[in-house]
Parts: structure tokens; sequence; C-alpha cells
């Protein structure tokens, strides 16, 4: 019952429980159940295994500190700030060149909610194969993931903008996952407008 509870709870969460007294991890669970990306993403396993292959997370903006010190010092950080929402930006990049097809399937369809798009992934994989076209393509380079987030997530297909995901492990945190365009893809770029600056 123990692991079960463990397994279904956020990072956070579960900190608070050892917060409490309410639960004790041995290292080994500390290094499993107390992971920032357990906050985020709710098919941990996939990340790792992904991570393997080369995908890339990126957290932005001033929550991403907050994140991780509130795992490893709860109590003083539910003094200070208590369940306070915290706002996080993710990039996520993986080789253009990947090993295999299998993997780069998995690397095209990788969502946050663990539910991908099928049109998103047409899309990305599409996209993907003009950025291999391009007769200079760095071997090493990177591809601007997209999360699999809904195409109707994009108002404007042609300009690069931040989605908030809804469905997030963790109640406290406001999720935003960068959506690139074809033009940033090629250009390796994210663009960010002074809101996009402010915000973080």
């Amino acid at each position: 019952i123990r692991r079960r509870i463990l397994d279904s709870v956020s990072a956070f969460d579960a900190a608070k429980l050892v917060n409490l007294k309410l639960c004790v991890l041995t290292a080994k669970e500390k290094e499993k159940y107390l992971k920032p990306i357990r906050d985020l993403v709710w098919d941990v396993p996939a990340v790792e295994r992904l991570s393997r292959e080369g995908m890339k997370l990126m957290l932005l903006g001033d929550g991403a500190h907050a994140l991780e010190q509130r795992l490893h010092a709860t109590e003083r950080y539910l003094n200070s700030c208590g369940n306070e929402r915290l706002t996080i930006y993710l990039l996520g990049t993986f080789p253009v060149f990947t090993p295999t097809a299998t993997t780069l399937d998995s690397l095209v369809e990788f969502s946050t909610t663990g539910h991908s798009n099928l049109v998103r992934f047409y899309c990305d994989k599409y996209q993907l194969g003009r950025v291999r076209a391009v007769p200079d393509t760095d071997a090493k380079g990177d591809f601007l993931m997209s999360f699999s987030v809904p195409m109707q997530a994009s108002t404007d297909p042609t300009k690069g903008s931040w989605y908030k995901v809804d469905d997030v492990p963790d109640r406290t945190v406001d999720l935003w996952v960068y959506v690139p365009s074809l033009r940033d893809r090629l250009c390796k770029e994210v663009r960010l407008i002074p809101l996009d600056v402010l915000r973080m």
C-alpha cells in the first residue's frame, strides 16, 4: 500500500508526507520519489528512457529553482511560501538524427500528459523531414519538441508560442511548454516576446 501511495502522488506531495513524519524514505526512494520531473510529467519512466536516447528537457523561469528547493527543504519552503503556485516553462529537444525509427516515433509523440496528438505527430514528423533535408544540417543538431500538444493550441502556426498544460501531476504547478514553428526549428531558436520575458 505504501509503495502504491508513493507511486500515485506528486514529488511535492511525497516531500510533504516526509516532512510531516508520515513516511520515511530510504536513500533509494528519495532518489526515485523526490524528483522535480514527477511534478511536471505523468510518465517519468518514459522521460528517463528517452533521455538516454538524447531527449533534453530545460526548465525556465523563477519557479524552476523553487521546484527543486521545495523537495529538499520542504519545511522552510512551506513556512515561507505555503502552497503558492509555481510557474514553470519547459523546452524540449532531441537529436535531429536519431538512432532508430522506433526511438524517433517515441520522441516525436512524447507528451507531458501521456496523451499524444496524432495530427501533431504527423506534422512534427513532416517538419523534422524538412529540417533534415536542409543541406548544411548539423549531424549533432537538435530538434525542438512540441510535446504533442493539440494542433489548435497554435493560434498562428508560423510563430512559436507557449501553451499552458492543464493536466499536470502537481496541482500547484502552472506548466507552459514551448510549441515551435517550422521557422523556429530551422533556425534553432526560441522566440520570446517582451511579455514572455517579464512572465519568466
